[in-house]
């Protein structure tokens, strides 16, 4: 077991770089798989990807991908400003006359995959006739409403707005085809998940009815049963050492010398902060892969 047990001892600046290092060999073992996601990938894509999908392959054969114009802000008349959000079609199985089963992007972009078989909604579609859509989240992906990199514009980026979108997206597009009389049901996992709950909650004679899996709906701030999960699945032994480590990193962080210590340890490219939403951040980007390795292991479907 290369989790080692946390000794409450005062350890100099090698045995201690010698310590962290093995320690977290737990956590390099758990992430390797995932170093190859980006900043703003979505559970779903990581999901995807682990069971050998490639989401940047371009659209297959039948399938469209389009863009749609959409509202900046649905909350304010006086702004008329627009926008091209995307979204793929996979219209192979619809006869004119069967559902819309609408798969809702989330935190990161949607490609092709999400109207083909990789998900039920594809088993859905060939039993039901139904039209497959999949819409892009805005700011994600190639569905930029303004510069994301300006603080401002991100005033616009809500769950809300998301919401609306859809919404909007489904009376216009399904006018546009023919399926604004059509029975729409949304489906999405975690974060889609959740939006796909709330859709059906906000606009219910718009969407016939809707698929939350993993969904959160009841957003907590301090949602520490997720960790149980993860600690359960990783053993006591291995708990209680990665939580030894991380007790020991946070008490460091609170000096100025321990977070020198830190920024030469993980080899960190700038000074570690010492407010507590950046050190937050940090121990969040240490105990991630750990969650992820159990979250998306052996993830095959």
């Amino acid at each position: 077991n290369v989790c080692t047990k946390f000794q409450s001892v005062r350890l100099d600046r090698g045995r201690m770089k010698v310590f962290l290092l093995v320690l977290f060999a737990c956590l390099g073992a758990a992430s390797a798989q995932f170093n190859r996601f980006s900043q703003f990938d979505s559970a779903v894509n990581r999901g995807l990807k682990i069971r050998g999908v490639d989401v940047s392959a371009p659209p297959a054969k039948g399938i469209q991908e389009l863009y749609f114009e959409q509202v900046l802000d649905h909350f304010n008349g006086q702004n008329n400003a627009t926008w091209k959000q995307r979204y793929f079609v996979n219209d192979q199985f619809w006869d004119g006359k069967g559902p819309v089963l609408l798969m809702i992007g989330g935190e990161g972009p949607i490609s092709s995959a999400y109207v083909q078989e990789h998900f039920i909604t594809y088993n859905y579609a060939q039993q039901y006739n139904a039209l497959l859509v999949a819409l892009e989240h805005r700011f994600y992906g190639e569905s930029q409403p303004l510069d994301a990199s300006k603080t401002e514009n991100l005033a616009y980026l809500s769950s809300e707005q998301a919401l609306a979108d859809l919404a909007w997206f489904r009376e216009q597009y399904g006018a546009s085809v023919g399926a604004a009389d059509k029975k729409w049901i949304a489906f999405g996992g975690s974060y889609p998940g959740c939006l796909s709950g709330w859709l059906r909650q906000k606009y219910p004679s718009s969407f016939y009815g809707s698929f939350a899996a993993s969904a959160p709906v009841d957003a907590k701030l301090d949602f520490f049963e997720y960790f149980e999960v993860v600690e359960r699945s990783i053993g006591e032994k291995c708990a209680a050492d990665f939580q030894g480590a991380s007790e020991k990193l946070w008490e460091m962080a609170q000096t100025a010398d321990g977070r020198s210590q830190i920024k030469d340890l993980f080899n960190l490219c700038a000074d570690l902060p010492s407010d507590a939403l950046s050190l937050a951040n940090f121990m969040m980007g240490l105990t991630d892969p750990i969650a992820e390795g159990v979250q998306y292991n052996e993830d095959r479907g």
